[in-house]
């Protein structure tokens, strides 16, 4: 699970290196547990979990004209 966290952040940093002259950004995002019904079910509605709205937020940040010097960045929500 981890070098595959790893792997997916290394193809990003490549991809934002290797595109930028092209215009191509590339961020990733990683969000903590994310709050539904079966999280909530396993783990208790006092765990600490973000909302899939935050996280839809961030997204849609990152593909606004606001976010267009952002490129190779790891954003973590929490």
């Amino acid at each position: 699970y981890a070098a595959a966290k790893g792997a997916v952040v290394a193809v990003m940093h490549a991809v934002a290196e290797e595109e930028r002259a092209n215009g191509v950004r590339a961020n990733a995002i990683a969000p903590s547990t994310i709050r539904t019904a079966v999280n909530v079910a396993a783990m208790g509605d006092k765990a600490a979990m973000v909302s899939r709205e935050a996280v839809a937020e961030v997204v849609c940040w990152l593909a606004s004209d606001a976010a267009r010097a952002v490129t190779g960045q790891l954003i973590a929500v929490r």
